[in-house]
């Protein structure tokens, strides 16, 4: 894994190990992305984290690129398919302070994180594969990506295996978001529905779905998910911006049927977005890397 951190401008590789998880894990916010993307939803995870530091009373890394030259320099690219994580947290900041007023916007840190490869996405869609088990948890801030979530990483680790998952349930009992990605649900007649966008994390890939299904022709709409309607579904799937999208199996011991119209849509959305999700960029061809020489911060 190679780290940066953004300082006078540039992204400046570190030769020493990071700040302890505990801190990045803390009070940050951050994004997490398979490389290589197209620019349109590169932008858009910058312009998420953004809004994100704004929201938590942090300094934003920089006016979002506007070129696609700009974007080739603002981050620290690398050179084949890996994982990139964005954190940025407040630093000089004793908690005491903190809780007495400090004014904001606070003193931030920016760091960058490369690994790969980035995980295989399945080469064919052949559901179920993951089982959801849901649990009430209130997210203390929906509309914001941070990693104050101590409670549900603490929870998740009491999952048997890497196929489990937990579904996030609010307060009134209704399905928002997994622990690592955006839930979405299938009808019998191959519709598809996804939690209120106010319930849950602005998640880019569920943008991407949503463009998939346009122009798949797939139905698509918002709706409550009451918990006791989950084991009725057709079918279900998770995803993310790092492992794509997964097949639900069974939500809190009930299997889901995947009845053939569910089927088919889940393997075109499917299909569709792993074909975006696994190609070079096409409208972004100038986004070469930039890994070994850190690159310029846009303006």
């Amino acid at each position: 894994m190679r780290h940066y951190r953004f300082e006078a401008g540039h992204w400046q590789p570190l030769s020493h190990c990071p700040p302890p998880d505990g801190l990045l894990l803390g009070y940050s916010v951050f994004t997490t992305l398979r490389w290589p993307l197209e620019s349109c939803w590169l932008r858009a995870h910058l312009k998420r984290l953004e809004r994100d530091a704004q929201a938590a009373g942090l300094e934003p890394l920089g006016p979002v690129p506007a070129t696609e030259e700009a974007l080739a320099l603002a981050l620290p690219m690398p050179e084949r398919q890996a994982v990139l994580r964005i954190t940025g947290f407040p630093v000089g900041v004793t908690a005491q302070a903190f809780f007495r007023g400090t004014p904001l916007p606070l003193a931030t840190q920016w760091w960058c994180s490369l690994r790969g490869p980035a995980p295989v996405l399945a080469e064919r869609a052949t559901p179920p594969d993951l089982r959801l088990h849901p649990l009430r948890y209130e997210h203390p801030s929906p509309g914001t990506k941070h990693g104050s979530l101590f409670g549900s990483l603490n929870a998740r680790l009491r999952l048997a295996g890497p196929d489990e998952e937990l579904l996030w349930l609010g307060a009134d009992g209704q399905a928002c978001e997994t622990t690592t990605g955006a839930f979405f649900a299938l009808g019998a007649d191959g519709s598809l529905q996804a939690p209120p966008a106010g319930r849950c994390l602005p998640s880019v890939t569920r943008r991407q779905v949503q463009v998939a299904c346009n122009g798949l022709g797939v139905p698509w709409r918002e709706a409550a998910l009451p918990e006791e309607t989950l084991s009725g579904l057709a079918g279900a799937f998770v995803g993310n911006a790092v492992q794509g999208l997964r097949a639900v199996r069974s939500i809190g011991g009930y299997a889901l049927p995947w009845p053939p119209l569910a089927l088919d849509a889940w393997r075109r959305i499917y299909a569709d977005y792993s074909a975006s999700a696994t190609a070079c960029p096409t409208t972004s061809c100038t986004l070469t890397p930039v890994a070994r020489t850190p690159g310029r911060a846009s303006s």
